[in-house]
Formats: C-alpha cells, sequence, structure tokens
C-alpha cells in the first residue's frame, strides 16, 4: 500500500508597488494590460476619482488605485501607512502628493510565479481644451496645433508664455483647417526633448510653421493658396541676379513608406502605408525609397492621406533661389508667397515661398531671402469616384493571397547583418502591385509587425526538368511560369541584360542505398547565361541556361552510388535580384536562441521564445486597396523540428525535387515501349529528337547542348546496369 506526501512545486508571489506614469492631468482611462494580457478595460473619466483624487480599479490581478495627475490631488493612504526598518525599527515614509503626476499604486497584486512585479501597461488620454474651436479630438486623436499652443503656454513641462503673446487667432485657424482634413495624431514625449525640437517635430506632422509678426507667435499652414496679388520680386526690386540652389532629382524619391503605430492593432509593432509616384520613376529610371516615420499617427486614413502628401512633395525637386532684395521688401516674413520674375534667366511670375529672411537691425540694409518654388497642390480637386459612376470594387481588384516561400539567405545576401531571410511570393493576378511582409516569432504572445514592403514580384514558375551543359559548367532548366506576362517579363530581362537569377528551393536526394529526400532551408541560386541557351517553347515556358553558386549559394548535383544530389525544387521564381524580398537584421531566424525582447525580463527568467519558431505573413495590396493581416497567407520556419532537414523545417511548399532530363526522358521512353504514353513525354519530346540527330551525326548545335549529357548518361547506364541518372 502506498503513502501519500505533499510537494512543493512553486510558489504564487504577491505584492504592492506604486510607479509614476506622466505628466497630467489625463483625461481618460481605457485599458491596463499584463504584458500582452488585459487585466481591466473600460471608459472612465476624472468624474470617477474619490476626495483623494484617486479612482480605484478591480482588475484581474487585484486592487489599483489610479491617480490622476491634478493639481489637487492628495497623498496616497496606503503610501503613507507603508514603513522601512533602516536598522534602528520600523519608521514611516514622508510620501508627498505627487500634484500634476499620474502614477498608480497596486495593492497587494499578483504577481505570479516570478518575485519580481508585472509590467503594467496603461493607455490613457489627455485631451487639451485651450481654444475656442469645433473639436478638441479628430477620431480621438488630438488637434495638433491645439498642441503647440500648450506647450508653448504651459508653465509645467512647456515654454510658460503668456498667451498675449501668442496670435491666438491664428492657432485657431490651423487648428479649424487640420480638422476639417482629419488630420489627427496622438503626440507623446517619453525622451528628454527641448520644446523647440518637439514643437519642430509637431510641425512636421501638418505641414506648419511658426513666426515672429507684430510681438506675437503665429502659426500658419502650408496650403495651396490663391496667387492674387502676391507681392512681386524682379528686377526693380532685386539687388542682385537670382542665384538657384538645385539638386536636380538627386534629392527626389518616388516610393514612400509611411510607418505609423496602428491603434486597431492594439499599438502593437509598425503599420506602414505607401505611395507610388510612377511619374518620378519613369523620369529618373530607378525605383528610389524613402521612409517617413511618424508615430505619433495613429490611424490608417491619416496615413494615406499623409503619405500622399508626403510621396507627392518628394516626387518633385525642390527649385531654390537665394535673393538680394532692397530694403522695401523688409516686411516679408518665412512662411510668405511671393511672385519670382527674372528675365535674363527666363523666370516669369514663378510662385515662390520664403524660407529664411536675413536682415540686419538698420532698416536701410539690403534683406537676404532663400525661396523655393511653390509646390503645394489643392487637394479638394482630387478625383473622388461618385457611387453613381463607381459603386464597389470591381471583381478583378479584388484582393488575392500571395504564398509566401521561405529559405535562409546565402552569405552573399545580407549585406553585413548576422541573419536574414527570402522571401519568395508570386504575383497572384494582374493588378496585385506588392506585398508586405509581416514577422513574429508567436503570434499568440506577440502581435504580427511589418519588417519590410515591396512593389516587386519575380516571376514564379515550375520547373519542368534540368540538365548539365557545357562540360558541367552550366545549367539548362525548362520552366512553365504562371502566366505568358512572366515569360514575356523574363524574356525581357534576357534581352536586356542577363543580370537575372532563378531562386529554387534546395531537395538533398538519394534512391540507391541508403536513401535520402531533405527539404533543405536553404535555396539554390543560379544566373542566367547572357548569351547561353534560350528557346521558348511555348507563351509560358521556356528552356534557360544558368551558372550555379550565385551569391555563394549551394551548386546543384547529379545524385552518385556514393553520395546523395542535390535536386532543385518544383517551384522556382526568375527575376532580377531587386525582386525578391530579401530580409536582413538580427531576427534570430535561422540561428539559435530566442528572439523574444530581453530588456523587460528579470535575470534568470527565460525568453518566452520557446518553440524556436518563426512565422511570417504577406498580405498583399493593390491600387484600392490592402489585405487583412488575418487574410493572408502565411508559413513558419521551426528550427526544432527536423523531420525533413537536419538543421530545422521550413514550409515544404517549395514542392516536391525535380527529375533531370535524363531521367524524365527514360521514364517516358520507357513507357513508350510498352505501349503507353507518360506525362512527361510530351516535355521530353525535343530532347528525344536530339537524342536521335545526334546518334546520326546531323544535329544542330543547340540540340547537341541540349541533348549532349542526357546522351552520355543514358549510354553509361545502358553499358553499366546503374539505376542512377548520372555519369561520373
Amino acid at each position: 500500500m502506498g503513502s501519500s506526501r505533499r510537494v512543493t512545486t512553486g510558489y504564487n508571489y504577491y505584492g504592492t508597488f506604486a510607479q509614476a506614469l506622466g505628466v497630467g492631468p489625463a483625461t481618460r482611462l481605457t485599458r491596463i494590460s499584463n504584458g500582452e494580457t488585459d487585466i481591466w478595460t473600460g471608459d472612465i473619466d476624472q468624474s470617477s476619482r474619490d476626495g483623494d483624487g484617486k479612482t480605484v480599479l478591480t482588475t484581474t490581478i487585484g486592487e489599483i488605485r489610479f491617480y490622476w495627475g491634478r493639481s489637487d490631488q492628495l497623498p496616497d493612504t496606503l503610501l503613507q501607512a507603508s514603513q522601512i526598518d533602516f536598522g534602528s525599527g520600523p519608521v514611516s515614509i514622508l510620501v508627498p502628493a505627487w500634484p500634476n503626476v499620474i502614477y498608480f499604486v497596486a495593492n497587494s497584486v499578483a504577481f505570479g510565479g516570478q518575485p519580481v512585479p508585472p509590467t503594467l501597461k496603461f493607455e490613457f488620454e489627455r485631451e487639451i481644451s485651450l481654444l475656442t474651436i469645433t473639436a478638441h479630438t479628430i477620431n480621438s486623436d488630438a488637434v495638433i496645433p491645439e498642441v503647440i499652443y500648450d506647450l508653448l503656454t504651459n508653465t509645467m513641462f512647456g515654454v510658460g508664455m503668456p498667451t498675449a503673446k501668442l496670435n491666438a487667432e491664428s492657432f485657431r485657424t490651423a487648428c479649424e483647417t487640420v480638422i476639417t482634413e482629419g488630420i489627427g495624431a496622438s503626440p507623446w514625449l517619453d525622451e528628454n526633448s527641448s520644446v523647440r525640437e518637439f514643437v519642430g517635430l509637431l510641425l512636421s506632422y501638418v505641414d506648419g510653421y511658426l513666426r515672429y509678426e507684430a510681438g506675437q507667435i503665429k502659426m500658419g499652414l502650408i496650403r495651396k493658396e490663391s496667387s492674387a496679388g502676391l507681392p512681386v520680386i524682379d528686377e526693380s526690386t532685386l539687388a542682385d541676379e537670382p542665384k538657384p540652389v538645385n539638386k536636380g532629382w538627386n534629392n527626389t524619391w518616388n516610393f514612400t513608406r509611411l510607418v505609423y503605430t496602428d491603434r486597431d492593432r492594439e499599438w502593437q509593432g509598425d503599420a506602414v502605408e505607401t505611395y507610388e509616384d510612377t511619374s518620378n520613376a519613369v523620369l529618373t529610371g530607378e525605383i528610389v525609397d524613402e521612409e517617413i516615420r511618424l508615430p505619433f499617427v495613429t490611424q490608417r486614413e491619416v496615413a494615406k492621406k499623409l503619405v500622399k502628401r508626403k510621396g507627392l512633395k518628394g516626387g518633385i525637386p525642390a527649385m531654390t533661389w537665394e535673393l538680394e532684395v532692397m530694403p522695401s521688401l523688409r516686411y516679408l516674413m518665412p512662411g510668405d508667397l511671393v511672385k519670382l520674375s527674372f528675365a535674363k534667366r527666363g523666370i516669369s511670375q514663378r510662385v515662390v515661398r520664403i524660407q529664411e529672411v536675413n536682415r540686419s537691425a538698420k532698416d536701410n540694409r539690403l534683406v537676404r531671402l532663400l525661396v523655393v518654388e511653390e509646390i503645394t497642390r489643392d487637394e479638394a480637386n482630387d478625383y473622388v469616384p461618385t457611387d453613381s459612376a463607381f459603386t464597389g470594387i470591381p471583381d478583378e481588384f479584388a484582393l488575392v493571397s500571395t504564398t509566401p516561400r521561405l529559405a535562409t539567405l546565402p552569405a552573399a545576401l545580407k549585406d553585413d547583418q548576422p541573419d536574414g531571410f527570402l522571401v519568395a511570393c508570386h504575383r497572384p493576378q494582374q493588378l496585385s502591385e506588392g506585398f508586405r511582409v509581416h514577422f513574429t516569432w508567436d503570434p499568440i504572445q506577440k502581435a504580427y509587425g511589418e519588417i519590410y514592403g515591396t512593389t516587386a514580384y519575380p516571376a514564379h514558375g515550375t520547373l519542368t526538368w534540368w540538365t548539365r551543359a557545357r562540360n558541367n559548367t552550366t545549367w539548362i532548366l525548362r520552366i512553365n511560369f504562371q502566366t505568358a506576362a512572366d515569360a514575356a517579363f523574363v524574356l525581357s530581362l534576357l534581352d536586356d541584360s542577363g543580370e537575372f537569377y532563378c531562386c529554387a528551393g534546395r531537395r538533398l536526394y538519394k534512391s540507391v542505398g541508403s536513401t535520402i529526400d531533405q527539404h533543405q532551408v536553404d535555396a539554390l541560386w543560379l544566373q542566367a547565361v547572357a548569351d547561353g541557351y534560350k528557346v521558348a517553347i511555348s507563351s509560358t515556358e521556356l528552356e534557360l541556361e544558368f551558372t550555379d553558386q550565385a551569391f555563394g549559394a549551394p551548386a546543384p548535383a547529379m545524385e552518385t552510388e556514393a553520395g546523395q544530389g542535390v535536386y532543385p525544387t518544383e517551384h522556382c521564381y526568375v527575376s532580377r535580384k531587386a525582386d525578391f524580398a530579401i530580409v536582413t537584421g538580427s531576427m534570430y531566424f535561422e540561428r539559435s536562441g530566442g528572439n523574444a525582447a530581453t530588456l523587460w525580463r528579470p535575470a534568470g527568467v527565460d525568453s518566452p521564445d520557446t518553440d524556436w519558431k518563426r512565422y511570417v505573413a504577406v498580405p498583399t495590396f493593390n491600387a484600392v486597396g490592402s489585405q487583412e493581416l488575418a487574410d493572408a497567407s502565411s508559413t513558419y520556419y521551426d528550427r526544432n523540428d527536423t523531420t525533413m532537414c537536419p538543421f530545422g523545417t521550413l514550409a515544404t511548399s517549395w514542392g516536391n525535387r525535380v527529375k533531370t532530363l535524363a531521367e524524365s526522358l527514360d521514364y517516358a521512353g520507357f513507357a513508350t515501349a510498352m505501349g503507353g504514353v507518360h506525362p512527361d513525354q510530351s516535355a521530353t519530346d525535343a530532347a528525344d529528337k536530339a537524342l536521335y540527330r545526334i546518334a546520326y551525326g546531323f544535329e544542330t548545335e543547340s540540340e547537341f547542348l541540349l541533348a549532349e549529357d542526357t546522351d552520355a548518361i543514358l549510354g553509361f547506364m545502358t553499358a553499366t546496369g546503374a539505376t542512377w541518372y548520372n555519369k561520373t
């Protein structure tokens, strides 16, 4: 008869702690989270506070006392009752009220299995209502000109300027403009910064400027304005010729990525909106990317408006002039619009905006101006389809998923980074413009975050067979492309320069003796031979010649009796290097180690990334919309699963290994001899005819190149009785 005993397997810890959150007063509290788990949700304001200035909340881990950061809040009674022993007995702690500080006191809350406090995240808002305007928020975001007004007048964390020193009407006008435009943002300040720096940052969100005029700070917005009645700068007011300062197209770009914080995804990771300026791309002859980070933007609709505005401005070269003008124009200020004319340089009535004004204290001195040609546009005239003209989205614009296929990178593609991976994706339909790569180490513990975006796709094909050529120095691949457009694209690349590549998965295969069939995590990279073998079998099927080991990748190899072969997979991609999604960095994709953040974890606490999986999802986008992350195709790499490969298992969507031409021809020939038809017969007809012509000595150069190696292999097998398709 057995006996029972009590076994302690762990402890649950509880404790009390307090922490400051920011400068108040807060207006609204909506959520408290413990890591990725919500412990309280609601929508409360200061009316919920008690006489001490706090709101007591019941959460799933215990009581939390939230102080709103008011100037009249009282000290926390729980903290006042605390004592500490410095060696001579317990003594009370002097606890202040911390006026204007938002903080919380967690009262005997559950720490869980660790003797350290949990990391709590509070979501609260501070709404400003200093100006008489139609709204103090824009879809729950702040009105930026009013935030700037607060920073300039606030005596606690701002400049503390008297309101009489600010032109309130100009701030009200700017507020109403951005309210009408729907350009709201939610700024925060979590590091040391001067007010000048922070105000400058906020101005970039609304294209605003501040200037000192008539003894007051005045705010303006750079928007399309009427050019009627503008002051004129010409030969009569210029002291010297205008000096152009023009860098041309070098400072422009045509693909804008605006990175913002998406509140709809629980504020996790970076979200991205893109804008492509095709006119600039055609004029410059290249794709030039520019990333603009506006983290205070929290809603996609705002990001869409701003990325278009920033993209249009970035696609036009800024024509700038240095001017020296007569003292009669001393009244001009930065932000003003004027007209510039100078016949000798062919300048006539050009509308320019003043950027800088340099003048001396004496009224009779010349004034130096820096002006830039006005490139703002009237967005009100942009075409917006009406319901009667355009109802719904046509079927051809329906968003379709692409298939992500993953592989690790050869060293030459890592760009000196310790890690990286390839995401090979096909264009799902002709109106798809691109896709975005989202990454996480566990979608349950950590939301996907976007790490890469592209408007390019390589041509996707299915490999039919492959063979050696030119005394084993090159390879001929027969590829059936997804569409005729893909095949035509590949031919155009070959005609242009030959600087393009074929990427396929890598299979280790051996059918003799101890068999092997492994799906490797690295890929085969082959480079096209510019003047090599090229045959169009049909509108979608091509035979092309490549060299191996591009970027230092492994080389294909045929099976031998002593060792396995290295075979390409059925799915392959052909294009320029720039068209592949090559992601580099330190995400621990192929290396050992957890990918979860380490900064917040106490010493001795293991990373929650214990599975060593790397999840990748790729939403597509087109001219009318972007695919939701939840609808996008995804895949993952598992370093701990060695089922298909000792280094870890990638998704097997690269497909099976592809037979060599000799093997396919042998199978098809045997089927014909037995009175049947093999599926490979139509694909090997040309090689069969080439073998026949080689046997009788009247083959063409192309036929010899195609079938020479197959002829040698099949002859070797017939003579020796070998069962593998290789002649060493």
